[in-house]
This record gives C-alpha cells, sequence and structure tokens, in this order.
C-alpha cells in the first residue's frame, strides 16, 4: 500500500543529476544494504556463540541440529534418489506441464 505511491513519487525525482528510476533503485535498496551490512555484525556462525539467544532456546537448538545431522546419516545417498519412481514421476510433470 505505501511502496507503489512511494516509487511513483520517486519516479519524478529529478534531483543530483539522476533520474527519478535511479532514486527508486537507490531508496529500494538501500535498507538491504544497511541489513546485509548489520547482520555481518549481529549473525553468529553457531547457535552456541549467539549470546543475544535465550539459553533455553539456544540449547534447544543445539539439540535439533544434532539429531538433524544424526538422521541425516542414515539416509541413503542424494544421488540414489534419481531412481525412485517418484522423483522419476515429479521430474516428468515438471518437464511436461
Amino acid at each position: 500500500m505505501v511502496g507503489g505511491p512511494l516509487s511513483a513519487m520517486f519516479l519524478k525525482l529529478h534531483w543530483l543529476g539522476l533520474s527519478g528510476w535511479r532514486w527508486v533503485m537507490l531508496l529500494e535498496g538501500l535498507p538491504a544494504l544497511i541489513l546485509g551490512i548489520v547482520t555481518l555484525f549481529y549473525l553468529t556462525e553457531r547457535p552456541e556463540q549467539a549470546e543475544w539467544l535465550p539459553a533455553e532456546e539456544r540449547d534447544w537448538l543445539m539439540g535439533e541440529l544434532a539429531r538433524e545431522r544424526e538422521a541425516r546419516k542414515s539416509h541413503r545417498p542424494a544421488w540414489k534418489a534419481l531412481g525412485d519412481p517418484r522423483v522419476l514421476l515429479l521430474g516428468a510433470t515438471l518437464f511436461l506441464g
């Protein structure tokens, strides 16, 4: 509701030698750029390093990740899934659809 009218307003701008469509691109990309930089400093690589996460949530998350790792070890290799009839049917459906 707000983005469309704002973009239309910015399209009419001709300021600092830049046309309106360039202002739209700059102003719409600016939040993503800022949040990307903040993310680099705020987020951590592993849950045990996340001081911003409550201890009980951190422990739960580490337990879930460990369970997923164990479950993944017991499955067959991914390339063997290509022989599964369900995968072949899905591939044919997507190819022909």
